[in-house]
């Protein structure tokens, strides 16, 4: 799993996310478990892996998080035989679906086509030649998907002619529509935070219930990439989906999980994510002023909105690394001066107490 992340984290959420959670073979089989129980248990998990192949068609790679995995699936009593399962993750309905995939189906059986044309060894054509493949719609959006993603409905309905539409079955899993209980009681922390995506929206306790139940599944992760990933996203979710009045409060019940160590990680990572925020934000006052026509005074918000952000990230990483802060404290560090600020915000990775920081010089009365 790729672990620069955080800018495009802030930009696509929560599209990049998911993709970056799913790109880990176990929690795609996670999400098999969820999708078709009956299916993952056929599916080798040890022998689940991700295919870098590009069978996606350029037009929709940018606007759409699809993920390929082969694995060997096990029938009774037979030799394994590798397949794939498509993932397409959608936060909107589009009827068009079941012709993308179909279009990514052929190309994955043109790739093997010419592998099988170009062995000097005679295909067992009783047998069939091509993998089966298995599309799965992973579905976050606030509107329902109503309508079962089925080929055959996008072609017209003729009387005698129905059974030349060509089917085409999508196996769906709807977050929001998903029973929360079945989320929350699954063992794997993907499924505490497709439980927090499907709470994204709502009132405040639901929402911090489920935050803190993903928050927990994570803590138990051992391996440091995996955990880290998953920290991020949580991160993100409140960041771009919880009221402002709400981050303090979400962000400390996600500490109150971690360790001491992971607690200064995520110290850092809220530090990134904070001055992604306000980059993103940059940017869309710009494209607003732009838009409207207004040019004056442009460059002198940018720099002010840059220096309160880079003080406020510094105020909170303080906090989370060493308890929070008087409130002179606070004012003092809002009153620096920008080289100032700069200089503190390297110091405290290192610092290790907050007198370390050098505030009784330069910030008198604290």
């Amino acid at each position: 799993m790729s672990e620069n992340w955080a800018d495009p984290l802030v930009r696509e959420f929560p599209d990049r996310g998911i993709r970056v959670l799913l790109e880990d073979p176990d929690a795609f089989h996670a999400l098999l478990e969820l999708v078709s129980p009956s299916l993952a248990e056929r599916l080798a998990r040890e022998r689940l892996e991700r295919d870098e192949t590009v069978f996606i068609d350029d037009e929709y790679r940018k606007r759409t998080v699809d993920l390929i995995c082969r694995g060997a699936y096990l029938e009774a009593q037979a030799e394994p035989i590798w397949i794939y399962c498509l993932l397409e993750h959608q936060s909107s309905p589009d009827r068009w679906l079941p012709l993308r995939l179909l279009g990514t189906l052929a190309r994955i059986w043109e790739k093997e086509k010419g592998i099988v044309e170009a062995s000097p060894e005679e295909p067992a054509w009783e047998q069939g030649v091509l993998s089966p493949v298995v599309p799965i719609l992973l579905y976050t959006g606030d509107r329902a998907w109503e309508e079962r993603t089925e080929l055959a409905r996008l072609v017209r309905r003729c009387g005698a002619l129905a059974r030349f539409a060509p089917h085409l079955e999508v196996l769906e899993l709807d977050v929001k529509g998903e029973a929360p209980d079945r989320l929350r009681n699954n063992p794997h922390p993907l499924a505490a935070v497709l439980l927090t995506l499907r709470e994204e929206h709502s009132e405040r306790s639901a929402f911090r219930d489920a935050l803190e139940t993903a928050a927990a599944r994570v803590a138990e992760i051992p391996e440091t990439p995996r955990w880290r990933h998953y920290a991020r996203f949580l991160l993100a979710l409140v960041y771009q989906r919880r009221p402002r009045d709400e981050h303090r409060g979400l962000l400390d019940a996600i500490d109150a999980r971690l360790k001491p160590q992971r607690r200064k990680e995520t110290a850092v990572m809220k530090g990134t994510m904070a001055d992604e925020l306000i980059e993103k934000g940059i940017e869309k006052g710009i494209e607003k002023g732009i838009e409207q026509g207004i040019e004056k005074g442009i460059e002198q918000g940018i720099e002010k909105g840059r220096q309160e952000g880079r003080r406020e990230a510094l105020i909170a990483q303080l906090a989370e690394k060493f308890g929070p802060l008087s409130e002179g404290c606070a004012q003092r560090i809002r009153q620096s001066d920008p080289a100032l600020v700069d200089r503190w915000l390297r110091r405290v990775l290192t610092a290790r107490v907050l007198e370390e920081m050098g505030f009784d010089d330069a910030v008198p009365g604290v």
